[in-house]
């Protein structure tokens, strides 16, 4: 079956353009051929100035509080990012807006939205109606969301967007969301019951990733790796503290403007004695790699999601029924 991915687009987040090549790769060994709808945003700079100062007026409630996409993020991926999605993700060509017209060009079958926070208002609330298949309404497919996320645990949808949503999901064949909030905000807001299901990433084998990651070098120092988003004292205090217990250099990641490419991240989480981070997806990376780690929960980005796969384990055996069962609700729905 040929089945259409709709996620966030793929530009610099290395947590989600891993996703993406993990729900494609499980799709593909279920002999399904999958292609993600390239969509980068067409925004003006007027338009991103809006956005930019709506953000910054929304950043003086904590409730409402989200980081704002720097302008080029509306432009274009980096390259080490487009390097990566060019040779192991399938995509359709870049399109600035969905319509049926991208579904029947790829001849898509079956669409499933996620994962990722494809669901969280404040990230995505110019386009959010397609995150709901607005453009496909009419369009005859299966209709599946994976793991969607609407990234925090209380429901902030104006009225309006709300009965939109509600509607729309109707037409979904089955749904299925990353975080148990997500569920409880799926049954009280949309009317809808919602299976909770692990994050593609964790799908997936360690080796399937190791291919990507270079292997140490006999003469490499052994190091800590700190891949903080959102840096502070504590953090930093936590690293310096964590340095000097172990002895060991601390390498330091940012986010992939930097030019660290996919492979490079991977393979410092890979190689590490030790990582510390306040991310979700190094979290995960580190439980894929079987890696002694630190993580700081951010409330800010969403705590559930963490919580959530907490509850049912720290290492890939102890996930393996959660994991079964979020690979059923793939299979099961794309007959």
């Amino acid at each position: 079956m040929k089945v259409g991915i709709i996620t966030q687009p793929l530009y610099a987040n290395y947590g989600g353009i891993l996703q993406n090549y993990a729900l494609q790769q499980v799709l593909k060994k279920m002999g399904h051929t999958p292609v993600t709808l390239d969509y980068m945003p067409s925004l003006s700079f007027g338009r991103y100035l809006l956005y930019a100062g709506k953000g910054a007026l929304c950043a003086l409630s904590p409730s409402r509080r989200h980081p704002i996409k720097p302008y080029h993020h509306f432009l274009q991926r980096p390259s080490d990012i487009a390097s990566f999605v060019e040779k192991n993700i399938s995509v359709t060509k870049t399109i600035s807006h969905y319509s049926k017209g991208i579904l029947k060009k790829y001849g898509i079958e079956a669409i499933i939205v996620g994962s990722d926070q494809v669901w969280r208002y404040a990230y995505n609330s110019h386009y959010l109606e397609d995150m709901y298949l607005v453009f496909a309404k009419d369009y005859l497919c299966r209709k599946l969301a994976y793991g969607a996320s609407f990234g925090k645990e209380s429901w902030d949808y104006p009225d309006a967007r709300t009965k939109e949503a509600k509607e729309l999901i109707k037409q979904f064949d089955a749904v299925s969301v990353r975080e148990n909030s997500g569920a409880v905000l799926c049954k009280d807001n949309l009317g809808i019951d919602a299976q909770v299901v692990l994050d593609p990433t964790l799908l997936l084998d360690t080796v399937d990733y190791e291919k990507f990651c270079s292997k140490p070098d006999a003469q490499s120092t052994p190091y800590i790796a700190a891949y903080i988003l959102d840096k502070n004292e504590e953090k930093d205090a936590f690293v310096a503290e964590k340095r000097e217990e172990l002895g060991l250099e601390v390498r330091e990641m940012t986010v992939s403007e930097s030019g660290l490419s996919i492979e490079n991240w991977l393979s410092t989480i890979r190689n590490a004695e030790y990582v510390i981070t306040d991310s979700y997806h190094g979290c995960l990376f580190s439980i894929i790699f079987g890696k002694p780690f630190k993580v700081f929960i951010n409330e800010e980005r969403g705590a559930d999601r963490f919580h959530t796969v907490f509850d049912r384990g720290m290492n890939l055996s102890e996930l393996g029924s959660f994991r079964e069962k979020s690979l059923r609700f793939i299979s099961d729905h794309l007959k």
